[in-house]
């Protein structure tokens, strides 16, 4: 339980970074952030939909396209 009460104190951005990837010819979209594991109790999925999004904006967190790190040879 001391554990669960350190992480609800932890002050997060109100900024969310999402991924799209395509899978199958479906493109699905994320969270990279720090919010992810939150956002993966919440819906129950590990990816997010506009219905999603749409709710989260109206708790007042805003999206953010994450740039995927080049690789470098």
């Amino acid at each position: 339980m001391p554990n669960q009460l350190k992480q609800m104190e932890t002050i997060l951005s109100n900024i969310i970074k999402i991924e799209t990837k395509s899978v199958y010819g479906n493109d699905l979209m994320y969270v990279v952030s720090e919010h992810a594991e939150a956002i993966q109790n919440l819906t129950g999925k590990k990816t997010i939909d506009a219905s999603d999004i749409k709710q989260l904006k109206v708790l007042g967190f805003t999206f953010e396209a994450a740039v995927p790190a080049l690789a470098v040879n």
